[in-house]
């Protein structure tokens, strides 16, 4: 797999660069994979769900017995290649099946990044805020079978069969697209972005071809982040391309961590809305005042002590810090003692109403205590396949403050 996407970019850079420039499409094909794990999904078979909850105003009873937190964290989940390997960035079909199967059970539901950023979460009450994030554009992410319809062993054909057995877990996720590796197919590419934009996934921007910023020059970060934009606008116009993810978690070299957000290439500009990590642990809710969307964490989809179950376990060991919704997307309900930790001024700009109910706090809810230092370059190192650098310790805090201590520029 990691062959064929390296044949892919190194064989169509040069093409499809001038293409973005020149504003050119890309269209049709077919790809070949193995047989299917269960029956390939129709897009007509999918039930018409997704839709918003009508807000429910709670009563005092129940707010004591649901205890809603929207201020809490929510987990942004980071998956790489659906496929079994013994690299921190495989996840096999059978491990991301059980991973939606465990996470439906202990109450959590997708919302698109979109809902978080605006902070207009619309789950119904008690429920649990969880977004997907699948980075590069890799062929285990989507695929088509010799029939034309999706393959049900890859990530969208598994978030598929999922929503037919479950409608109200909603397909919601975000693909932060590499074009380089063009889903494994780049006769298909354009196709699968309008299909992914159909179903209901968002579309955003991971660079032109993956390269690690602590390697390239501004001008060069420039390059990358214009020209990824460029081409994924061109080939569905309905991307959300100012959401952007850094490869590999590396920042620039020269530190000029406004280079991300904002820029120019030739005649190709860009501004970001927001940026996501590499790594980080759980993230802050959008109304929190710590919350930074240049800076967003995420959690790494693999077995290990900073992982994706591990951070879930910890979360589910502290259910008061773990956003829990109250069934209304403009009104944000929590805790009186919590108060504190809410961007008012936010919520006013956004036209949101704050609402707080007296239920007893633990002492540990209001501090920025976490689960354990996090080894930040080692982790990192796990994604780029190679040794650790210097360790960097990095605390996340309740309302998602970040505390990092320096190392190198592979660190967040």
């Amino acid at each position: 797999m990691f062959q064929y996407t390296r044949y892919l970019k190194h064989s169509f850079r040069r093409l499809l660069a001038p293409l973005a420039l020149a504003g050119l499409s890309l269209f049709g094909g077919c790809n070949r994979f193995t047989a299917s794990f269960t029956r390939p999904i129709k897009l007509a078979a999918l039930p018409t769900a997704n839709a918003t909850p009508v807000p429910t105003k709670l009563t005092q009873a129940e707010l004591e017995r649901i205890r809603p937190n929207e201020v809490g964290f929510i987990p942004i989940l980071e998956y790489h290649n659906i496929h079994p390997g013994r690299y921190m960035t495989c996840r096999s079909a059978a491990l991301f099946r059980e991973d939606i199967e465990r996470l439906y059970r202990l109450g959590y539901r997708p919302i698109s990044l979109k809902e978080y950023l605006e902070d207009r979460i619309a789950l119904p009450p008690g429920k649990k805020p969880v977004i997907f994030t699948f980075d590069d554009a890799l062929l285990t992410q989507f695929r088509y079978l010799p029939d034309g319809r999706i393959d049900p062993n890859c990530a969208v054909g598994i978030l598929m069969h999922f929503h037919t057995l479950h409608p109200d877990w909603a397909l919601k996720g975000v693909f932060f697209v590499v074009p380089t590796n063009a889903f494994g197919n780049r006769h298909q590419f354009q196709k699968k972005l309008l299909t992914l934009q159909k179903l209901g996934f968002e579309i955003a921007n991971h660079t032109y071809d993956h390269k690690y910023f602590n390697h390239l020059s501004d001008d060069g970060i420039e390059r990358e982040i214009a020209l990824g934009k460029a081409m994924i606008d061109k080939l569905d116009p309905k991307a959300e391309t100012s959401f952007f993810a850094i490869p590999g978690g590396c920042t620039p070299r020269s530190r000029h961590w406004w280079i991300m957000c904002r820029g120019r290439w030739h005649n190709l500009a860009y501004a970001n809305q927001a940026i996501l990590l590499a790594a980080g642990g759980p993230a802050p809710a959008p109304c929190a005042r710590q919350f930074n969307p240049y800076r967003i964490p995420r959690i790494v989809a693999y077995n290990g002590p900073d992982g994706l179950w591990a951070w879930i376990d910890w979360l589910q060991k502290h259910p008061q810090k773990v956003y829990i919704s109250d069934g209304d997307p403009n009104t944000i309900t929590i805790p009186a003692a919590l108060s504190d930790l809410v961007n008012k001024k936010r919520l006013a700009l956004e036209g949101l109403t704050l609402q707080t109910y007296d239920i007893p706090i633990l002492p540990s809810s209001r501090h920025f205590a976490v689960r354990q230092p996090h080894r930040a370059s080692h982790l990192l190192a796990k994604l780029h396949h190679r040794k650790p650098g210097k360790v960097a310790r990095l605390h996340v805090g309740y309302s998602g403050e970040i505390r990092t201590f320096p190392s190198g520029n592979c660190s967040n």
